[in-house]
Parts: C-alpha cells; sequence; structure tokens
C-alpha cells in the first residue's frame, strides 16, 4: 500500500493516511515512515483504537523497545509498555503521575524523551485510550527552527557548551519526586552529558537539545552562570514559533523522534476529576544516532 503523508503544520509533524497500524508494515512503506519521522519529527495516525499488543507490535517496526524507567507506570504483563496516566491504581487523580513531562505552563517541560542517558533513546510511540473532555493537548515544537533563529549572540555562547544531565534532574522543574519508583538501574544511573546544542546525524542540520527536565547544569560552569545562560536557551525554546499543538482524539496514535530536532510538552489544564489514560511504548537507539558534532 502507499503511504500518504499530510503536513499538520508549517514546521513540526505529519499525519500517515492511507495506512494500517493493526496489521504489519512492508519495508518499502516504513522506508518512507522513517524518512517521514526525520523530516517532520513528528507522526500521527488516526483513527484506529490498539490494545496494548497491537501498540507494541506497530512499535517493533520502528526498532527494538525498551522498559521505561519508572516501574511504578509499568503495564501488568507487557514490561515495555507504561501508563501515561493521571489516576492511581484506586482511581483517584494523582497529581504526581500527572506531572509527568505534564504542566500547566510548556516551558519547564520542553524535552526529548531519555535524554538523561548517555545514549537516549529513537522514538516514542502513544497511543489514547481515555481522554478528558476538553485540554490535556501535547505541544511539539521544531528545535532545529528555534537553534537557527536564535541570535547570534547565544549562539556564539552555547557554541560547545554541554548539558549535565539526569533523570528529572532540571533544578527549577517541579516534578522531583518523579525519582521515586525508579528501577535500581535507574536510580544508579551517573549524570551523562549532551550539547546544548546538538548537530544530529541524519540530517547535518543544528539543534536545541538541553531541556529543563533532566538538564540540571552547564559542564565546566558555576551553578549560577549555568542556569543563567539555560535560561536565557529556555526562555527563547518557548517563544509560540514553530510549535504545533495536538488535540488528542480516541483512536489517534503518535510517534515522535527523540533523536533532535523535536520537543514535546503537555499541559496540565483539563478538569482533573477526568481520566487521561495512554500507553507507551520506547524504542531503543543506535549509537551513530547519536554522535555528537
Amino acid at each position: 500500500m502507499a503511504v500518504n503523508i499530510e503536513k499538520l503544520s508549517e514546521h513540526v509533524g505529519a499525519e500517515l493516511t492511507e495506512l494500517n497500524i493493526r496489521r504489519s508494515i512492508g519495508a518499502e512503506d516504513m522506508a518512507t515512515i522513517n524518512a517521514a519521522l526525520v523530516e517532520h519529527g513528528m507522526l500521527l495516525v488516526r483513527d484506529q483504537v490498539l490494545n496494548p499488543q497491537q501498540l507494541i507490535d506497530f512499535s517493533t517496526h520502528f526498532g527494538t523497545l525498551k522498559p521505561h524507567v519508572q516501574k511504578k507506570f509499568h503495564v501488568p504483563g507487557y514490561p515495555v509498555l507504561v501508563y501515561n496516566i493521571n489516576v492511581d491504581r484506586d482511581g483517584h487523580f494523582d497529581d504526581g503521575a500527572a506531572r509527568r513531562g505534564v504542566n500547566e505552563q510548556t516551558r519547564v517541560n520542553w524535552h526529548s524523551d531519555q535524554s538523561y542517558d548517555a545514549l537516549p533513546s529513537r522514538a516514542t510511540v502513544v497511543t489514547a485510550v481515555e481522554l478528558p473532555a476538553s485540554g490535556g493537548s501535547t505541544w511539539f515544537k521544531n528545535t532545529y527552527k528555534a537553534y537557527e533563529t536564535m541570535p547570534d549572540t547565544l549562539k556564539a555562547r552555547i557554541e560547545g557548551k554541554r548539558g549535565v544531565f539526569g533523570y528529572v534532574a532540571g533544578r527549577k522543574h517541579p516534578s522531583f519526586s518523579a525519582h521515586a519508583h525508579l528501577t535500581q538501574e535507574a536510580a544508579e544511573a551517573a549524570f551523562v552529558t549532551h550539547p546544548i546544542a546538538r548537530t544530529v546525524p541524519m540530517t547535518g542540520r543544528k539543534a536545541i537539545y538541553a531541556n529543563g527536565i533532566c538538564c540540571s547544569g552547564v559542564a565546566d560552569m558555576s551553578e549560577t552562570e549555568g542556569d543563567a545562560l539555560l535560561d536565557e536557551v529556555y526562555d527563547w525554546l518557548d517563544r509560540p514559533e514553530f510549535t504545533y499543538e495536538h488535540r488528542w482524539r480516541l483512536g489517534d496514535t503518535i510517534i515522535w523522534d527523540n533523536r533532535g530536532g523535536t520537543f514535546h510538552s503537555g499541559k496540565l489544564d483539563y478538569p482533573r476529576w477526568q481520566r487521561r489514560i495512554m500507553y507507551r511504548t520506547t524504542v531503543v537507539a543506535e549509537a551513530d544516532e547519536y554522535l555528537d558534532r
């Protein structure tokens, strides 16, 4: 079958149509889809409700899957599947769970997944299970464009600088409670460094990579100086340009690229007595997808 690709916005996101993701996808179509993921940063498939195994089967087309570091949110019976969820096991609103990558403001939440790892992930795949009546959008940002339009003076100041990353390590991020319930391996993991702006090997373009959730400072700079520099980067990043708001519908499945060029951020702006539940998988990257230049 031919995969049809329709842009969702000028700078980020595209919808895949004429594609049945409940079935196996051929190599030629996957080559088209993977190229579209690099180009658009985020891909959407609508109107196909997936059960846990169907999401896993679809996700494996993008590569090997790995369990998430927060064992609290693992879906029973599916080791590589986690919940994005806003309720606890008794069905009550769970503020800590709801704030995983989500906040009232996007500024502190722009990020790519697993940037706290020495080898972060290739992609994340999410499908909607239950949705509130309003709100709860996921926002996507083209961080190539954010870097390319950045003032030259700020570009010069971050050139060659590396951020220090750890799991929910951003000092100004409100979700330090997310450190609870980590796997032992994740809890014992050392901090790593990545460029504040990195050149993405697949495109040869430079994009902002430091983010307010996982970046705790700047290597070889004092805390005060590093925080001030990162604040300028995050202020620039949060400008409304180059952003797409995705308003979820049941039957939506989204794949986003974590290798550079795209950030996402959720907003905690929905009625908190209404459930917001999604299934999520994480795709492993290859080392050459994260070569620093």
